[in-house]
């Protein structure tokens, strides 16, 4: 093999260090610094783009800070602005029982008046009904002439004990 044999050694090596210096000198002079160019350019635009991604995060950060501050806040409304609706349903459920028992209690003391009045006159009529009996009674057993001041007393005796008795119970 001729690559092996010995007096063509230097020869090779000569060919060898000028191919790799010409190599060299090719990649260093136009290929390398084209690559060295996309490589830093590839390393800016990474840069920046972590710089922008570090700022939107922190944009993000803030703007999220601010939702919560303004959901806290508006929970805090919506709290105040429900405990005074509240209140306010109350004091008008309140004022309308509070009518509604004055106008109940009106309506109580109507009627509790009417039936004082039906009572009154029908005590009346109870006590002339019971004076007139008394008088047939006598008239038809012929007991002779009573007094009608005596029937009367008897009567109302009768009755004020009666009334007094339902009173009791």
């Amino acid at each position: 093999m001729p690559q092996f044999d010995p007096s063509l050694a230097s020869s090779q090596i000569f060919w060898l260090i000028l191919t790799f210096g010409a190599l060299y000198f090719v990649m260093a002079r136009f290929a390398l610094p084209s690559v060295r160019e996309v490589i830093s350019h590839r390393d800016q635009k990474i840069d920046a783009n972590v710089e922008k991604a570090r700022e939107l995060n922190e944009e993000a950060t803030r703007i999220e800070q601010i939702n919560e501050e303004r959901l806290s806040h508006d929970r805090a409304e919506a709290q105040k602005l429900l405990a005074v609706t509240k209140k306010q349903v109350q004091d008008e459920l309140d004022a309308e029982t509070k009518a509604l028992d004055e106008r109940l209690q009106s309506q109580i003391e109507s009627v509790d008046a009417e039936i004082r009045e039906a009572t009154v006159a029908a005590m009346k009529d109870v006590n002339e009904i019971a004076k007139s009996t008394c008088v047939e009674i006598l008239n038809q057993l012929n007991v002779g002439s009573v007094k009608k001041t005596a029937i009367n007393a008897a009567v109302k005796k009768e009755l004020s004990e009666r009334a007094t008795q339902g009173d009791a119970a």
